[in-house]
């Protein structure tokens, strides 16, 4: 997660998330994974794919508040 995490604050947003990608395909059950790759979509601004990763992020871990600020912020800018 450490390397996505660098590769998404050089801007490597594409490359982040195929990090992410590959760790949720041993750990789908990850919930700071979804957050973080939430996180690279949003700032993106792939806002219809970061919003189903902050909803997943909640479903595993339902009081991950930072999730909820997240996912809150990406449908206010979908609804813009």
């Amino acid at each position: 997660m450490n390397r996505g995490s660098a590769l998404a604050a050089l801007g490597r947003h594409r490359e982040a998330i195929a990090c992410y990608d590959v760790l949720l395909e041993s750990r789908p059950d990850f919930a700071e994974v979804w957050f973080h790759k939430g996180r690279v979509l949003l700032q993106a601004s792939r806002l219809d794919e970061a919003i189903p990763c902050f909803a997943k992020a909640l479903e595993l871990s339902p009081r991950f508040e930072s999730a909820r600020v997240l996912l809150e912020r990406a449908r206010a800018q979908v609804a813009v």
